[in-house]
């Protein structure tokens, strides 16, 4: 892959994290440094990385020494700013991308289930089921991609409406490789697809028909830090899917009232085995063998590659 030297993330803080851990992924590179202004969230995660984390006291400062700068709008910046961020980056010649976050509820209405291809039934289904409001999908949905696609599976992906809407504007914006091949494919190996439970596993009940339809075969559960109950949980996904989750990643991030998130340095102590710690260092490995070894694919196909 092309190497982009630096890249500028400009969010709140929850968002400048997602994207230190789906920005290689979506620009299709290697980063060598990440840029920011938030220094206190990242500081103890750096070592996750293969990039650098630099941080700067001033917008201009970022831009100046980024070649890419991209601002994840969640309406709470102002419109000044990310104005002066586009136009200083065209001044510079950088690279500009904005995503803008409320256009993820329009992937809330096209996220829907389209069986009237029967080859759905036919092939094995991964289900991914967020539940919390800080499950942070993308990196998951990401790394099952990434984790078929270097095993030589093609796959049918529907993700989840957020990360749906950041993967169309980076590719409507012509940055990075074109990703439609990896999420659609009609001779697809596997199906992977996402639900949200919002904060509410009762929430599981409206799904009811579709699960019957596609009958997972393997099922993973995005938890935010601050869920315990594993028992009620197992019993709803048994009775719904027929079968326990094999895996539950764990945020480190909670919500604390409206739109106001914390993050974690680390996660208590866990007893219950199916747990992932989302920022555990060996998580896509753990989650690579796990989910090939499980999983029936088609002839010919390798499980680890």
């Amino acid at each position: 892959m092309i190497t982009v030297k630096k890249v500028f993330i400009y969010s709140n803080s929850k968002e400048t994290y997602t994207f230190l851990y789906s920005v290689e992924w979506l620009l299709g590179v290697d980063v060598d440094t990440i840029i920011t202004t938030d220094e206190s969230v990242f500081e103890n995660i750096i070592d996750n990385f293969n990039f650098k984390i630099s941080y700067y006291n001033s917008i201009d400062k970022c831009i100046c020494n980024c070649d890419i700068a991209i601002v994840y709008n969640d309406r709470n910046i102002p419109e000044n700013v990310t104005d002066y961020i586009k136009n200083a980056s065209a001044i510079q010649n950088k690279t500009y991308i904005e995503i803008d976050s409320s256009k993820s509820a329009e992937y809330k209405k096209e996220n829907k289930f389209d069986f009237s291809n029967e080859n759905y039934f036919d092939i094995p289904a991964v289900v991914i089921f967020s539940l919390g409001l800080t499950t942070i999908p993308i990196k998951t949905e990401l790394d099952i991609n990434k984790i078929f696609m270097n095993a030589g599976v093609t796959i049918n992906q529907f993700l989840s409406p957020c990360s749906s809407n950041i993967v169309k504007q980076f590719r409507d914006a012509g940055i990075g490789r074109s990703r439609v091949d990896l999420f659609n494919n009609n001779q697809a190996n596997v199906s992977v697809y996402f639900f949200d439970l919002q904060n509410n596993l009762n929430c599981i009940k409206k799904y009811h028909n579709v699960l019957a339809n596609i009958k997972p075969d393997y099922i993973l559960v995005l938890t935010d830090n601050d869920f315990f109950d594993y028992d009620e949980l197992l019993m709803y996904i048994k009775c719904y899917c027929f079968k326990h989750p094999d895996i539950i990643v764990k945020s480190r991030w909670l919500s604390i009232g409206n739109n106001m998130f914390c993050h974690l340095d680390n996660l208590p102590q866990e007893k219950n085995h199916l747990v992932l710690d989302f920022e555990d260092k060996n998580f896509y490995n753990k989650l690579q063998f796990d989910l090939l070894s499980k999983i029936s694919l088609a002839e010919g196909i390798k499980r680890i590659k």
